[in-house]
């Protein structure tokens, strides 16, 4: 069995979501552990729900004997009660320059995701939309980055603070 936390409000049934964050296993011998510590960085009001979902047991029995197995089975809607550090954050878009060469993407006509470019880096990037490194951090809870905070090539990040 499986407690797994995620992004979005999972749904009764839903399978396997692979941006989990936090994923806390055990099996029928060892039972269900007493308490987890979840990185989920300093601002863990991204996360929206944790989830119940069987695993497999590992006793030779088959996925056709238990087709529950990797599907949602209960959910549990996460309620923040911490305040947005940033109610009024408003991305605007400027012009590509060296260091936020990449492209935007929109939904209808809104700014929305940009694919990062080779040589992007965090700070040239946030600039080009109008926020701070902070900022463009806090929309992007996943945000992985490189050495002297370099972003991945060929990532899409968000530039919404809605979809965060």
């Amino acid at each position: 069995m499986s407690i797994q936390f995620r992004h979005r409000v999972a749904g009764f049934q839903d399978g396997y979501d692979a941006v989990a964050r936090g994923v806390v296993e055990w099996d029928r011998a060892s039972g269900p552990p007493d308490s987890y510590t979840l990185d989920a960085g300093a601002r863990p009001d991204y996360l929206a729900s944790a989830v119940l979902v069987p695993m497999s047991s590992g006793d030779g029995s088959t996925d056709a004997d238990r087709p529950w197995v990797g599907s949602v089975l209960a959910v549990g809607k996460l309620a923040w009660k911490i305040p947005n550090p940033y109610p009024d954050l408003r991305v605007t878009v400027g012009k590509a320059r060296p260091g936020a060469y990449g492209y935007v993407k929109d939904v209808d006509g809104t700014p929305t995701w940009y694919m990062v470019s080779h040589g992007d880096d965090l700070t040239t990037v946030s600039k080009r939309f109008g926020v701070t490194p902070e900022q463009f951090e806090w929309m992007n809870p996943y945000l992985e980055l490189r050495g002297d905070k370099w972003l991945n090539e060929d990532a899409t990040v968000n530039i919404s603070p809605a979809n965060r």
